[in-house]
């Protein structure tokens, strides 16, 4: 086992009470981030010195587990119990309903498959039930939902190999990251197997670099862990603490970044979450610049290209 650590830096001063989701929209050079509680979406900007710069914050009137750009400019997100669509302009359209929507559970964690499906997982409020019912769905073009695991205790990060016929996910409760086989054409899924149990700490976002590192936040633990599949490796990244047990690691995402500057200098960005922290502590933000030995891939792989049906 070859194992690095580095240290994570604060890249973005934007606070956040739950700050999730980093995604990286390329076409634009722009970073998208949400803010589960407050409902917010925030976008940034890359500088030269690694910093994000925030030129956009947009409020909803629900919580946001994700948004994920699409290729018209669109924004798709994952509502609390549903799929929005927002035009550049600011046209808020509602789509597919995921969940009842009596505030027990919400959509969490979600991005697009490589084929531009939009791909939710939910959770519930209370944590984990005593027979696990959190759902994976896939979003069709159509609108209409499959199903792809409905036995979760809290349905998390997602991944895509970068040939796009393996798909990973996050069972945050049991400390597990699966992996199984993905048609990236017809969407087709096959059995799921564990790839990573932790024993310290919890699995929550994640993402690939462009050698196959499946990067995985820990919660609870301060840091991220780099793993390639099918090989004994592993590496993390550490994020700062100002006491025990004061920090909260949260999403992960990666952002490709163009520079001269020689391997190491391929962000890959963490989110936090301010809960039983100081509010003024500057750790209390969104978002650390992680550094992957290698560069990144996309986030997402595909942005969404087809518009999800509304409904009326």
């Amino acid at each position: 086992m070859v194992t690095v650590s580095d240290t994570a830096h604060l890249a973005n001063g934007t606070r956040c009470e739950l700050g999730e989701g980093p995604f990286w929209d390329a076409p634009r050079g722009r970073l998208l981030w949400v803010d589960i509680v407050s409902g917010t979406v925030h976008m940034g900007v890359l500088q030269d010195d690694g910093a994000v710069e925030t030129v956009q914050s947009v409020p909803f009137d629900e919580t946001i587990g994700a948004v994920a750009p699409a290729a018209s400019g669109q924004w798709i997100l994952a509502g609390s119990d549903r799929i929005l669509m927002r035009t550049p302009d600011g046209h808020l359209t509602p789509g597919p309903t995921i969940l009842p929507g009596d505030g027990r559970r919400r959509c969490n964690d979600a991005k697009p498959d490589p084929a531009g499906r939009f791909v939710v997982g939910t959770l519930h409020a209370g944590g984990a039930q005593q027979v696990p019912a959190e759902v994976l769905l896939r979003i069709e073009p159509d609108g209409d939902l499959t199903t792809i695991d409905d036995d979760l205790t809290l349905a998390n990060g997602l991944a895509w190999s970068r040939d796009g016929t393996r798909m990973y996910s996050v069972d945050t409760l049991r400390q597990v990251v699966y992996v199984r086989s993905y048609d990236p054409v017809s969407g087709a899924t096959g059995a799921r197997s564990e790839l990573v149990r932790l024993d310290d700490g919890y699995p929550d976002g994640m993402c690939l670099d462009t050698e196959e590192h499946l990067w995985v936040a820990v919660w609870g633990r301060g840091r991220s862990t780099g793993t390639r599949p099918r090989v004994s490796w592993s590496e993390s990244s550490t994020c700062p603490r100002r006491t025990p047990r004061a920090w909260r690691s949260r999403a992960m995402s990666c952002a490709p970044w163009s520079s001269p500057r020689p391997l190491r200098a391929s962000p890959m960005f963490n989110s936090s979450n301010s809960r039983n922290r100081d509010s003024c502590s500057p750790w209390s933000r969104v978002l650390l610049d992680c550094r992957s030995p290698c560069g990144p891939a996309p986030s997402g792989r595909i942005s969404p290209t087809e518009q999800v049906r509304p409904v009326a």
